[in-house]
């Protein structure tokens, strides 16, 4: 999964029932907190009712907003981008206009719609260059690289990562070092190259010690599953895999529990339970659909 994650019997009819419903809870609270983020954000934007929202401060709260509903209401990106980008021309807020086709070039990324993506990106970009906004030009170049990735053209993604990995470098950002390594381990696993791939994980690794976040850890770890699981190492990937759930499950992380649930089920399949692999893909769908 790009970064903008027992036993062997078949479960019982109640089993199965008990387990759906837990998950429904389950991702009723997870969205619950996903929406008092954006409740927060709108609170936020709310003081603004009676004052002029032609500032800079007022669009880079919405342009949040915009982002933070991406993956439930995909509409509302598209809305508060234009919104954005449109005050931000107002009152010539460049960084404003940047984070508007960043934006813009998401919303039309998650449609489908990559060249699309590509001219709004690449209009961003200019933009974080002549305003000389390294971390933001750093954020730009890392969804450029996933869209040429998604669109099979492995040399030119690679080639905006390693630019992302220089300014990430320069900037000292960890982070943005773990995110820029593991796409590029991805883009590896999915051209079969598993060795390079995995030279590009043991990097990543070493540089979440460094962080220590649990949550990158387990985001990783899910990843590294998958490319188990395609390697035939199927020991270890459930190994990852289970871990990176846990983790998933105690902070509520939904979209990268789904991922995980279906990594999971691609490992009961490679070793040919497929009960169990239809259970977990099933699972999976099922938070797919909390999330849409």
């Amino acid at each position: 999964m790009t970064k903008n994650n027992l036993n062997n019997q078949t479960p019982s009819p109640y089993g199965l029932y008990l387990h759906w419903v837990l998950v429904f809870l389950f991702t009723i609270n997870g969205l619950f907190a996903q929406l008092s983020v954006r409740d927060s954000l709108q609170q936020e934007l709310s003081k603004y009712k009676n004052l002029s929202k032609k500032n800079s401060e007022y669009i880079d709260v919405l342009l949040e907003l915009g982002i933070e509903q991406r993956y439930y209401y995909l509409d509302s990106l598209r809305i508060l981008s234009n919104e954005g980008l449109h005050l931000s021309k107002t009152i010539s807020y460049s960084k404003g206009m940047a984070k508007a086709h960043l934006g813009l070039g998401t919303y039309y990324s998650d449609k489908g719609k990559y060249d699309e993506a590509l001219n709004s990106l690449k209009k961003a970009l200019q933009i974080s260059v002549e305003v000389q906004d390294d971390s933001l030009r750093l954020t730009i170049l890392n969804t450029i690289g996933g869209q040429y990735d998604y669109k099979g053209d492995f040399d030119l993604a690679l080639r905006e990562y390693l630019k992302c990995i220089e300014i990430a470098d320069y900037l000292d950002n960890q982070n943005m070092l773990s995110i820029v390594n593991e796409n590029i381990a991805n883009l590896y696993i999915s051209q079969k190259d598993f060795e390079e791939g995995m030279f590009y994980y043991e990097k990543v690794k070493k540089i979440n010690e460094k962080i220590g976040d649990p949550i990158i850890m387990a985001e990783t770890m899910s990843n590294m599953a998958s490319a188990y699981a395609d390697m035939g190492k199927l020991e270890l990937a459930m190994f990852n895999i289970n871990s990176a759930i846990k983790t998933f499950e105690e902070n509520k992380i939904i979209d990268w529990l789904a991922y995980c649930y279906q990594v999971k089920g691609k490992v009961y399949l490679k070793q040919q339970k497929n009960k169990w692999a239809l259970y977990w893909y099933g699972q999976s769908e099922l938070l797919h659909e909390g999330l849409g």
